[in-house]
């Protein structure tokens, strides 16, 4: 999806988020030289980074859904809020209208100039368009990831899960043997 159809298809949305996790991400971006100008562009890119990250693992298709088919499966599933929905409903129909335009060849920065303009306006979030690979912490569980190349990122990620206490599948495995040792001389002992 292009940089262009994201925009259109951008709504507000609402959801509580702790101020450490925002914090956290805001620092993480400028580690790797983007600046957040906003709260709703950091948790925007940071939303896209985390689908891109589930795509090039995948877990969730490759297949590009449309603008249409999102605003169906969110209203199905009842994860619109009401208020959200109703501030945003002209902007996706305007987005599902341009998507169809461009399916049929049509371009709708002359097609409708004046929609157009209303759903890329300056001050609206630039979506994220960068590529930056997350790779898999190996010898953990899924989940645990860090950027490709950055040795001294994946080392403090590495010590931070062992001050969490979070074990490598190796350190598990090890334990789970030491454990189970432990119970078959128990056992031969009664």
């Amino acid at each position: 999806m292009n940089e262009e159809i994201k925009q259109e298809s951008s709504i507000p949305t609402a959801a509580r988020v702790s101020l450490v996790t925002l914090a956290e991400l805001a620092q993480w971006w400028e580690s790797t030289g983007y600046k957040m100008i906003t709260t709703s562009q950091l948790i925007s890119w940071s939303l896209e980074l985390l689908r891109n990250s589930l795509r090039s693992n995948r877990k969730i298709s490759e297949i590009e859904m449309s603008v249409a088919s999102a605003n169906r499966y969110l209203t199905e599933k009842g994860l619109y809020q009401r208020n959200v929905r109703n501030r945003s409903i002209k902007k996706v129909a305007t987005a599902i209208r341009f998507e169809g335009m461009r399916e049929e060849g049509y371009n709708p920065t002359i097609e409708d100039p004046i929609n157009y303009k209303m759903v890329h306006k300056s001050s609206s979030v630039r979506p994220f368009e960068g590529q930056i690979d997350l790779v898999q912490l190996e010898g953990y569980p899924d989940g645990y990831m860090y950027r490709r190349g950055d040795e001294e990122g994946r080392d403090r990620l590495i010590e931070k899960l062992r001050t969490e206490g979070i074990k490598s599948v190796r350190e598990q495995v090890d334990e789970n043997l030491a454990q189970a040792k432990e119970g078959m001389i128990a056992v031969k002992k009664e």
